[in-house]
């Protein structure tokens, strides 16, 4: 889910940019590979607040004001910020002391979330 998301995103920035847009047919990459992000989404609630920021991206770049870079950093970050206290308020502790974990979906499907994440990979 995230990564069709950030993939959209990176086309929608693509487009606003003036960047060639990737191909349907290719693999999407983090870019610059020397900022690529591991994301710990282990809970519900982290990984809502990562959709609703990339909801928040896909909304300026299609904005029709036509942001600038500059206008777009400080909107983005504010919006992270509303979404954190809003967090905050709702639930009464921070976003990273979530323990509500998600449930892992792979090929199988769903998965148990300790048993997915206890496995050891090559």
């Amino acid at each position: 889910m995230i990564y069709e998301t950030d993939k959209l995103t990176y086309e929608k920035f693509c487009c606003w940019s003036s960047l060639p847009v990737p191909g349907p047919e290719s693999v999407f990459f983090e870019q610059p590979a020397h900022v690529r992000v591991v994301r710990d989404l282990s809970t519900v609630e982290e990984l809502e607040l990562m959709l609703a920021m990339s909801r928040y991206a896909l909304q300026l770049f299609d904005a029709s004001e036509n942001l600038t870079k500059d206008q777009i950093a400080p909107l983005m970050e504010a919006h992270g910020k509303q979404l954190r206290a809003a967090f905050i308020a709702t639930h009464g502790y921070r976003p990273e002391d979530s323990t509500t974990p998600y449930v892992p979906v792979t090929i199988d499907g769903p998965q148990d979330h300790d048993a997915y994440y206890a496995k050891e990979y090559p």
